[in-house]
């Protein structure tokens, strides 16, 4: 893999990360709020679980160390995750 495939990999997860809180911008707090059977529990745990694995990530890679946690509860609108993600 050479940085130019990094570059592309990047570009496209932020692409991808942006179409998906577009979408979740369309449902209301009591569809963001619910919770589902899911592995993460519903679209806000997914989105958090997604969101806490991006940061936990780049601590890896900045300072050897993965240790992001965020949770689910801190967030109570698509717009704080969307906050979190700029």
């Amino acid at each position: 893999m050479n940085l130019q495939d990094i570059h592309l990999i990047y570009n496209y997860n932020y692409w991808a990360t942006g179409k998906i809180l577009e979408a979740s911008n369309k449902v209301t707090e009591k569809q963001f709020l619910a919770p589902a059977s899911f592995p993460f529990g519903g679209l806000r745990g997914t989105l958090v679980h997604i969101l806490d694995a991006e940061f936990g990530w780049r601590g890896l890679f900045e300072n050897k160390s993965f240790n992001a946690d965020l949770k689910p509860d801190d967030f109570a609108t698509v717009k704080s995750v969307e906050e979190r993600v700029a």
